[in-house]
């Protein structure tokens, strides 16, 4: 029995990633996968907050700005902009509704900048 449920989960892991194969438009990374990068990433640099109390992930276009990676130098004059997966984490902070942002290329599935509430 478990031999045939594990089957069955791979199975449909490999649907799943094969289902976009040869389709035009389609994701490359999931909102899932966004915000597991995403969070790894804030990991990575220190600033993953003690205490998340909610988070959000949509569509949209962020700046490739590398915030996170250069958090605390001088900004990157007019970073291009491109879509991906916005990705927020909520925390008790010094204001309401205080957050950190990170963006993920939709495609490619790497983190290509952020912001956060000040």
């Amino acid at each position: 029995m478990r031999r045939a449920f594990s089957l069955l989960i791979a199975l449909a892991i490999a649907a799943t990633t094969l289902s976009g194969c040869g389709k035009q438009g389609t994701t490359g990374i999931t909102k899932e996968q966004a915000a597991r990068t995403a969070e790894e990433h804030l990991r990575r640099y220190g600033h993953y907050p003690p205490v998340v109390v909610r988070v959000e992930v949509e569509e949209g276009e962020g700046e490739a700005n590398r915030y996170w990676e250069r958090f605390g130098e001088p900004p990157i004059e007019t970073p291009p902009k491109q879509r991906c997966w916005i990705v927020r984490f909520y925390y008790p902070g010094p204001c309401e509704g205080s957050h950190l942002t990170v963006y993920v290329d939709k495609e490619s599935g790497e983190v290509i900048g952020g912001t956060q509430t000040r």
